[in-house]
């Protein structure tokens, strides 16, 4: 399937780190690289930080970067404003808004906004 799409072989790996501290309060740090494999950014950075509400809920905002991994793409740049609405213990979703400053796959847009929803389901 990807020999017939053209995308190559690739590799990749990823960091994700979060703790809470007072109870309330959640920092987060994300990286990642790839090579190869068709992905768009080779390399990403990330951080954030959320605060609990009620039981479970967590508003958040993050910040991040990315280096695209075609030459001569500006390096792409994304702050996110979310919130986790922890329905059951098992399932939560996440409405976010995300700014992407310098999309790597729009050269001819400086900011997009993004609206989106999530789903985690645990089990």
């Amino acid at each position: 399937e990807r020999e017939k799409a053209g995308i190559s072989e690739g590799w990749g790996l990823t960091f994700s780190g979060a703790w809470f501290f007072d109870d309330r309060w959640m920092p987060f740090v994300r990286a990642g690289y790839a090579d190869g494999g068709g992905s768009l950014l080779e390399g990403t950075v990330a951080v954030g930080l959320g605060r609990l509400f009620r039981k479970n809920d967590l508003l958040g905002v993050g910040l991040s970067w990315g280096r695209p991994a075609k030459n001569g793409l500006r390096d792409q740049y994304t702050t996110e404003l979310f919130y986790r609405i922890q329905l059951l213990p098992s399932l939560a979703i996440t409405p976010d808004v995300q700014l992407i400053i310098n999309p790597a796959s729009n050269t001819n847009k400086d900011v997009i906004a993004v609206f989106g929803i999530r789903a985690r389901l645990a089990f």
